[in-house]
């Protein structure tokens, strides 16, 4: 034979096979771990883009009418009847302490 004797000519067929067999398996291998990879982790939750949170008054927003609103956002609730009940010098003494 030109290229070699059969026996070497069957060997080096072999040794093809056997690459070629390895890359596939090697393949194979590298999209499982990719595969696994992917799905197995913690599906994210949709978070909102907008905080919701309570209100700062139950009260109307409305500048034109009154104040209350802003007055019990600012203050809070309870410490907003406080103020209610203080005499104005009283009221205008305490707030410029906040």
């Amino acid at each position: 034979m030109i290229g070699g004797s059969e026996p070497e000519v069957d060997q080096m067929k072999a040794g093809a096979a056997r690459t070629q067999s390895d890359r596939m398996i090697r393949s194979v291998l590298i999209c499982w771990v990719l595969f696994i990879a992917s799905s197995g982790g913690k599906p994210t939750e949709r978070k909102t883009k907008v905080h919701q949170e309570e209100p700062l008054s139950q009260l109307q927003h409305d500048d034109d009418k009154n104040f209350d609103y802003d007055h019990e956002a600012f203050l809070g609730q309870d410490e907003a009847k406080t103020f209610d009940q203080l005499s104005p010098d009283e009221s205008k003494r305490r707030l410029r302490s906040v």
